[in-house]
């Protein structure tokens, strides 16, 4: 039995041991075997590689089908070519493609291939329109019909754009080089970057709406004057708009900062707004570096609900009266009118809230309700300039923290002989529980009756005091202490009654 298996173990391939009639069976030809196992490698060889490449060709048709789906989408050009027997936009046959006319993902494209005009007499919605140097025909917007572009936005470089009365929606920039665009009466809506390097803007007594849906913000940029101008958050946050270096954006008519979301509106940049209508903010904070120029020579407004307006404003008017109506904060505040400009306070009740930078006063002039105060738990300095005189006839209140912030110290300095001069009632009161202190001067003056209450903080007021009045009181409401080095209580005319207080 030791040997039979060792046969069988040992045998070739194709060779075994009969046990019943005791010989070998037929050797196989090995050739053929070998070729027979070498087909069948093949065989799975082969249908490994087809498996292999069906799966390949799924996975690439997958990828194909997310790219579409979510992939960014590259807008197609379509030039206008004039070909067919109108003007009409919606006869595709004026356009390159020969039977489609542009759409959602497409730029409507307008150059030298033809300087044939263009009527836009349905509601086009295109990704953009681009108007490029060699067009020399005019693009009418027809009455009532609405022009909505993409995020591709409207570019000219030449010919002419004509606005009906109709609203025309930019989801993109708005760049202009050259041509002339004359807007719609309606609303011209921008929702990126707007820039002005040339050509002529025609505004045709209609609204520009910055109104940008993005985070990132968006830039003015180029001096030119158009209508109405309004800034506008929308439903969202918070929106900043930074006017270029350089820039100066008139507004003929009205300046109008709303912020429809829960967010403010951000004017930054060292640019400049030219108002020359009137002025309307809303209650939402407004901030950045920007100015604020009112120039107008017709009489004006300026209308708040407790907003901020950018961080510096110049009133320059040479003629007209400049009405203040309802609250606002401020925080750079130039007063230089000349010829015969007049302000107008009103009732309106201004806060100056200086920033880390401090805060300058500059021009003398009347106000009615003022406080001066900060935003901030720092302590923060206003510079009264040389020669100002801030006269108010309502309260005049130095709020050491308008916020309630808790804090440092408010300093009111000046550079030279500036002062506040009340006609009406003085507070004083410090949130953050410093005091006030520098070389400006708080006088008292008019000809009725005022009070002066520091309740709660008698030793925190450190200004030089002056009494100049022409008839009437000043009631004292609280202790008075003047302890500060160097301070003084200069009584020039009219009466300081203690009422019972004590005055050290």
């Amino acid at each position: 039995m030791l040997s039979v298996k060792m046969r069988t173990a040992m045998a070739e391939p194709g060779v075994g041991w009969n046990h019943r009639q005791g010989h070998r069976k037929p050797k196989n030809n090995s050739s053929d075997v070998r070729k027979m196992t070498v087909e069948a490698q093949q065989k799975i060889h082969n249908s490994k590689k087809t498996t292999i490449a069906k799966m390949a060709c799924q996975l690439l048709v997958a990828l194909v089908l997310l790219f579409v789906a979510f992939g960014p989408a590259y807008a197609a050009t379509i030039t206008w070519d004039g070909g067919g027997s109108d003007n009409n936009w919606n006869t595709c046959a004026n356009w390159d493609t020969g039977d489609t006319c542009p759409g959602a993902s497409d730029v409507a494209t307008f150059n030298a291939t033809s300087t044939k005009n263009a009527t836009i007499n349905v509601d086009p919605n295109v990704a953009g329109i681009d108007i490029q140097a060699g067009y020399t025909g005019t693009i009418s917007q027809s009455a009532g019909v609405t022009v909505t572009v993409g995020t591709s936005g409207l570019i000219q470089a030449a010919g002419t754009f004509t606005g009906s009365n109709a609203l025309i929606d930019i989801n993109g920039k708005l760049t202009m080089s050259g041509g002339t665009f004359t807007a719609t009466s309606g609303v011209t809506e921008i929702s990126r970057d707007y820039t002005y390097t040339g050509g002529t803007i025609t505004p045709n007594g209609g609204t520009f709406k910055f109104a940008h849906p993005g985070s990132s913000g968006s830039t003015i940029t180029g001096t030119h004057t158009l209508n109405n101008i309004s800034f506008d958050t929308g439903s969202g946050s918070a929106k900043t708009w930074n006017i270029a270096a350089g820039t100066v954006l008139t507004a003929s008519g009205t300046l109008s900062l709303d912020s429809s979301g829960s967010g403010g509106i951000y004017l930054s940049g060292s640019g400049e707004i030219a108002a020359q209508g009137d002025i309307v903010l809303d209650e939402l904070s407004y901030a950045g570096s920007s100015t604020l120029r009112i120039n107008g020579t017709g009489n004006q407004s300026l209308t708040g609900s407790g907003g901020t307006l950018p961080s510096n404003v110049i009133i320059s008017k040479n003629s007209g009266i400049l009405s203040l109506i309802g609250s606002f904060r401020v925080r750079n505040w130039t007063y230089a009118n000349t010829g015969s400009g007049t302000l107008n306070a009103g009732t309106s009740a201004i806060t100056f809230t200086s920033a880390d930078a401090g805060a300058t006063l500059t021009g003398s002039h009347t106000l009615y309700d003022v406080t001066l105060g900060h935003d901030s738990s720092s302590s923060r300095t206003w510079t009264i300039a040389d020669g100002t005189t801030l006269t108010t006839t309502g309260t005049l209140a130095f709020n050491n923290s308008d916020d309630g912030s808790s804090g440092g110290y408010s300093a009111i300095n000046s550079s030279g002989s500036g002062k506040f001069s009340a006609q009406g009632n003085v507070t004083v009161s410090s949130a953050g529980g410093g005091p006030f202190l520098g070389s400006a001067t708080l006088e008292f003056s008019g000809n009725a009756t005022q009070s002066f209450d520091l309740t709660g903080y008698e030793g925190h007021f450190n200004l030089d005091i002056n009494v100049n009045k022409s008839g009437g009181q000043i009631n004292l409401l609280s202790n008075l202490t003047m302890d500060a080095a160097g301070q003084d209580l200069d009584i020039i005319a009219g009466t300081l009654d203690l009422n019972g207080k004590q005055l050290t």
